[in-house]
């Protein structure tokens, strides 16, 4: 049995002897950082302990309590605390430890903590669960630390822990560092990437007097370093009162920092760059960024410990060992949940540049952390695209507009491909050349004409010909259509939204002209209401029909309060007095019921599968409107936005003259005829997104059937391409053990908050632009809707828990069709992503509401209860006043 390795004997391959933090410092040590030398007690030492039957059994009992149950959980801990402790260490293992004090030296101090099997693993980090023991003297006191460190492994907060995360507290394992104590003149932690941005390109360090035990207990706030490409980019002096240093004694002891160095600045500007080099030194050795422990003593850093910082949002992987830049995709559809495997595998599959069929080509969407992001490298080497990306992308996301407007403006260079450039000048051409004559040559009614029987006729003729197919082969006839979507829909259909957006751009840039550009918002805000040909807004006058047959109807209040999923549809049946109701919601649910909230994710239950979910929305109108209120509304915006077109032609006409007041009469009738096309392409993915959902569960019905998987849903963790594999037989992989992987890296993925642009080394892209009108201490986003609002904020973060009362703001991290009955009672709305023509903007700017989108960390900031000021003419929100 090997109870001791000295630093110099740890590898890699050691780590179920040492656990993470020993590994960690074999490697820094043998890699020759300044690492005060020490040994570990090996998780051998820790296997006899529990050798003892009554431990065994303590533990095992462990695994049965519920993580919630904290007193349970702490009674039972306490008692194997107890018995470590009381439990005579075995001699061979004393003698051991003897041995390796006395080779390191008998007269000096040492700190001793715990390092377990399952520190640090992917996306788990066990930091601070264990117990460490300080500036200790004496080999009889460092067994008693050993002994109490393995004791601390069953502290309540560690038991909760692996529980609550799913470790099996018999099975993880504990060795102990004893290390040589360094009398620190300061001290501090290091991260070789920003945890709070994600930016691996920023390394934040803080800093304290003394010992880093300040530091970790809170007991001072630190000096505050950011570096980036060796320059100090944030410095932050705090007042430091007390630090903690080693007794004499042995132990530590709290002391007051005099006052001329209380808000002294800890570290010199050269020591801070010269620790920063350090940090990176290390994040190469180790391959990723760290979680750097350091202390500086006799003029050198001594490095105390290392470990994976994993808490960061993954890079999206690319091979080329070029540079390249990622948008988030559910930035632009306002959707930033984690999706399951099968989801993203839609948004992989899809090629924009290729027909249907396609295989190999270049795709320009990766995955990373639950999420889709888009590859605007090839993109940005596009001439065409170069010159006109800002701008359009300005409609769907305003922050993301001004990033890659930077980002072109400061010269990076980006991967490209000759390929794929040429297929993009090539597929990009006829759009344009559609918008063009759509513009100033077609009719309009005929062009409206022409839209709408494209959306009616192709979804009809894809689900026909889908059904004609049975089996593995309606899948495979399913993906065949996947790979081509995006390039049919971007080559068929985008020409009518794109006609409508440039037609407002045109009208914009002579209302400016003409009337300034504060009126010209109010005006385009005006014009923008009651738009017709928009099938959520269509959808959204449904649902409020629906409210004002069940007004007053206290058979219909039960319904909607008590039903189930499981009992909606008898429930609905069995209604006696409300026949209309009932046939209104089943030919709702016929027409609409393919839609959700997140219904991009082709994974998650449709209205149709979760009818409930419709009904909060019908409470909500309910509550916040009167009968007949949004048929009224929307009369009343058909009036407003003609007076506003009349205005604009009768001003463009008297500023710019007869000939571009008669341009201007024909965008406008473009934009109010076209502009309801916008929803029509998501419309239609997600109607052939529910074709595909049925599809594939009718499918994992048969595996279910098979024992190939236990649950239809467990499908859901696959690729589209990995189903049809499992379904032919010809899948190799461990089913289990790849559902059993990826449902923990799911649970990851969901508490990751995605950044908005990410470069392929790390950087985290933010908009720089800022805001000058706004108020110091206001969230900054993107005005959308005009108009000032006060109010009380209400955070919704489910559309199913929404209980929004009539005057409340609405503040939320991003709505889809699904929420739009929400704004009928909403004062105003937040969202924290979104752009000028995303679903909130539009519906905000139709119902006269002012709005803000793209306000990042709006919900964090904001809570329910808070007075706060929404303007969304400037783009900004204060909060007025906090809720007790």
């Amino acid at each position: 049995m090997k109870y001791i390795l000295y630093f110099n004997e740890i590898n890699k391959e050691k780590l179920h002897l040492t656990g993470g933090k020993g590994i960690n410092l074999g490697e820094l040590f043998n890699n020759k950082f300044v690492v005060p030398e020490g040994f570990c007690v090996t998780t051998e030492a820790y296997d006899l302990l529990m050798e003892n039957k009554t431990l065994k059994e303590m533990t095992k009992e462990l695994n049965t309590l519920d993580y919630k149950n904290t007193d349970s959980i702490a009674e039972a801990a306490e008692k194997i605390r107890n018995l470590i402790t009381e439990t005579e260490v075995s001699e061979a293992i004393k003698i051991a430890v003897y041995g390796a004090w006395n080779n390191l030296g008998a007269y000096y101090a040492y700190a001793v903590r715990s390092s377990a099997t399952a520190e640090d693993l992917k996306g788990i980090s066990f930091a601070g669960q264990q117990d460490t023991y300080l500036n200790i003297r004496g080999y009889e006191n460092i067994v008693e630390a050993v002994q109490k460190c393995w004791a601390s492994l069953f502290t309540e907060r560690a038991v909760v822990y692996r529980n609550k995360n799913g470790f099996d507290n018999s099975e993880v394992k504990l060795a102990v560092i004893v290390q040589r104590m360094i009398g620190s003149e300061y001290s501090g932690v290091m991260f070789t990437a920003d945890p709070i941005s994600g930016n691996r390109k920023v390394t934040d360090i803080d800093a304290g007097y003394g010992l880093g035990e300040a530091l970790v207990s809170g007991l001072v706030t630190p000096d505050f370093y950011q570096i980036q490409n060796s320059e100090i980019i944030t410095k932050k002096i705090a007042r430091k009162e007390k630090g903690i240093f080693p007794d004499n004694e042995g132990g530590v002891i709290e002391v007051e920092i005099v006052d001329e160095y209380m808000e002294k600045q800890v570290l010199t500007d050269e020591q801070i760059v010269k620790l920063a080099d350090i940090g990176q030194k290390i994040q190469k050795t180790f391959g990723s960024p760290q979680d750097i422990e350091w202390g500086f003593y006799q003029g050198k850093f001594h490095i105390l410990q290392s470990r994976p910082i994993t808490s960061l949002f993954p890079i999206p992987k690319t091979y080329d060992g070029k540079e390249h830049v990622f948008f988030s995709f559910g930035h632009i559809q306002m959707m930033t949940d984690a999706m399951k495997p099968l989801a993203l595998s839609v948004f992989e599959i899809t090629r924009i540049f290729d027909k249907f069929g396609a295989e190999n080509s270049v795709s320009v969407q990766y995955e990373a952390g639950g999420r889709i992001y888009i590859d605007l490298s090839y993109l940005l080497n596009v001439p065409k695209v170069r010159d006109n990306i800002s701008n359009i992308m300005k409609y769907a996301d305003e922050h993301g507009a001004h990033i890659i407007r930077e980002l072109i403006d400061r010269g990076d260079e980006f991967a490209a491909d000759e390929e794929f450039t040429k297929k993009a000048e090539k597929f990009f051409a006829p759009i344009f050349l559609k918008t063009g004559l759509n513009l100033y040559v077609w009719n309009v009614n005929r062009l409206r004409a022409r839209g709408e029987k494209f959306f009616r006729n192709e979804a009809l003729k894809w689900e026909r010909d889908i059904n004609s197919y049975n089996g593995i082969g309606k899948i495979k006839r399913i993906r065949w259509y996947v790979s081509g979507m995006l390039n049919f829909l971007f080559s068929k259909a985008v020409e009518f939204p794109a006609s409508a957006m440039a037609a407002q751009a045109k009208i914009r840039e002579m209302c400016i002209e003409s009337f300034g550009e504060e009126e010209t918002g109010e005006l385009l805000a005006q014009l923008n209401m009651s738009v017709e040909n928009n099938v959520t807004s269509d959808m959204m006058m449904e649902i409020y029909d629906m409210a004002d047959m069940a007004r007053g109807s206290k058979e219909l209040e039960n319904f909607m309060k008590n039903t189930t999923n499981e009992t909606f549809w008898d429930d609905l049946e069995n209604l006696k007095t409300n026949l209309e109701f009932t046939l209104e919601m089943k030919k709702f649910i016929t027409k609409y019921g393919m839609r959700c909230t997140g219904e991009i994710d082709v994974t998650v239950k449709r209205w149709k599968e979760a009818p409930v979910d419709i009904l909060p929305l019908i409470m909500n109108h309910i509550r916040a409107s009167e009968m007949n209120e949004h048929h009224e509304k929307f009369k009343k915006g058909l009036h407003t936005a003609k007076e506003a077109e009349e205005k604009i032609i009768n001003g463009i006409k008297e500023k710019l003259g007869n000939s571009k007041a008669r341009k201007a009469a024909r965008f406008i009738k473009i934009y109010r005829n076209m502009m309801g096309f916008r929803e029509s392409p998501k419309y239609f993915i997600v109607k052939f997104l529910d074709i595909m959902r049925t599809a594939v569960l009718d499918e994992a019905e048969v595996l279910v059937e098979a024992g190939v998987i236990d649950e239809k849903e467990d499908t859901f963790y696959f690729s589209l391409d990995e189903i049809i594999s499992i379904l032919e037989g010809t899948y190799d992989e461990s089913i289990d053990k790849i559902l059993e992987e990826r449902k923990s890296d799911f649970e990851l993925y969901k508490k990751m908050t995605p950044p908005r642009m990410i470069t392929s080394d790390g950087e985290i892209l933010r908009d720089k632009s800022g805001n000058n009108s706004a108020p110091e201490g206001a969230i900054i986003g993107t005005a959308a809707s005009a108009g000032v609002r006060e109010g009380i904020a209400k955070v919704i973060l489910k559309l199913n828990e929404a209980d929004l009362k009539e005057g409340e703001i609405l503040v939320t991290s991003y709505t889809d069709p699904a929420w739009t009955p929400l704004f009928t009672a909403a004062e105003a709305v937040v969202t924290e992503v979104g752009g000028m023509m995303t679903h909130g903007s539009v519906v905000a700017r139709e119902y006269g509401i002012p709005a803000v989108v793209g306000a990042d960390g709006a919900v964090g900031r904001i809570k329910t209860g808070d007075r706060i000021r929404v303007n969304g003419t400037e783009g900004y929100v204060e909060i007025i006043e906090k809720t007790d």
